[in-house]
């Protein structure tokens, strides 16, 4: 914007000082015009006309305002935009040796606030043992910024960035946070945040069998299978702690023709995807011909995989491939020598574990 001086009047101030010192060879130096002058938050030049015989100075206090083309009939005032919400003004100095100086108010309006930030900033991940991210901006304005979650904290806080630590996370599974930035006039701006967590886990209902056989499907001749807590039940299986009332499954030394069996649970409502079985186990002398193993029906079909009879607990896995949200899964025994087979066995402790 330029502020616009009255042409007439100029010119007459110019005449009669002409007139005035005709016969004057005195020096002169004469700024012209308002002594305030106010622009718009775009900036722009601002003419200021003088009438001097002499060297003059213009100094402006602040670097948004700049002079140019200074001559002895005057000069422009060049101001910047103004990025800042607030309005701003600042003094233009004219000087002259031997004349009292002249001060020239200049005022800008306001700047529109803004919020600028790349979409490659508004998601953030951490890994499952928390890290900090700096999250990076352009702004004139005061914001806000508050996370969705007490495990991400917001801190840091600048005119361009702010950091957002993550805790450690011991939940199954992923999470997720949202870090919403809010400033006046500015849409809210939103910080997507998601954090890996340890794979979700499926623990067998009944697992230690403290209630029997609940929530388990048993299949073979009649005591194939047994439930017993006894003295190889120790106080702890690989460190953790064995419940009040836990057994383990095991067989029955029972004079059978050779037969097979399983003991099932089924598993709903579980996400497609690729699992890990787990078992805890102890067994010994496993006859060549008869077959103990981990077992996992999905879509009707059966996959086994052996276990290696060991005298003292171990664990023991499988992977699983689960299409249609179920699958079955436990153990499988085939003891082709009957009740004289030696094989003894201990299971207890299923779960599923996303792999």
């Amino acid at each position: 914007m330029k502020t616009i001086f009255n042409i007439s009047i100029f010119i007459a101030i110019l005449s009669l000082f002409s007139s005035c010192n005709d016969d004057d060879s005195s020096d002169a130096f004469i700024v012209m015009g308002e002594r305030t002058v106010t622009i718009n938050k775009d900036g722009g030049n601002i003419s200021i006309p003088v009438s001097t015989t002499v060297a003059y100075s213009v100094t402006p206090v602040d670097p948004w305002c700049t002079i140019s083309g200074k001559n002895a009939i005057g000069f422009d005032i060049v101001v910047e935009f103004n990025e800042s919400v607030q309005q701003r003004s600042t003094d233009v100095v004219i000087a002259a040796p031997g004349f009292d100086p002249v001060t020239i108010v200049v005022t800008q309006d306001k700047g529109v606030p803004f919020f600028t930030i790349e979409d490659a900033q508004k998601k953030k991940s951490f890994i499952k043992e928390g890290e900090t991210h700096t999250v990076t901006f352009k702004t004139n304005a005061d914001y806000t910024a508050t996370s969705s979650e007490e495990w991400l904290s917001v801190g840091n806080i600048t005119s361009t960035s702010f950091k957002l630590t993550a805790e450690d996370n011991t939940s199954p599974g992923a999470r997720t946070a949202k870090v919403t930035v809010k400033s006046e006039g500015i849409p809210d701006v939103i910080i997507e945040i998601t954090q890996e967590g340890p794979p979700p886990t499926w623990k067998l209902e009944n697992g230690w069998f403290t209630d029997g056989w609940g929530n388990w499907e048993v299949t073979g001749y009649e005591d194939m299978f047994i439930l017993t807590s006894d003295a190889y039940m120790p106080d702890k299986v690989l460190g953790v702690p064995t419940p009040t009332g836990a057994k383990y499954i095991t067989r029955a030394n029972l004079g059978q023709t050779p037969t097979e069996g399983r003991v099932l649970q089924t598993i709903t409502e579980i996400p497609d995807g690729n699992y890990i079985l787990y078992c805890r186990f102890a067994g010994s002398s496993l006859n060549a011909s008869d077959e103990l193993s981990l077992i996992a029906v999905v879509n009707g079909t059966e996959t086994k995989q052996r276990i290696t009879a060991t005298s003292s607990w171990q664990q023991h896995s499988m992977p699983i491939t689960v299409s249609g949200g179920t699958c079955k899964v436990g153990i499988y025994a085939n003891w082709v020598g009957g009740g004289s087979s030696g094989m003894t066995m201990k299971a207890i402790d299923f779960q599923l574990i996303a792999n």
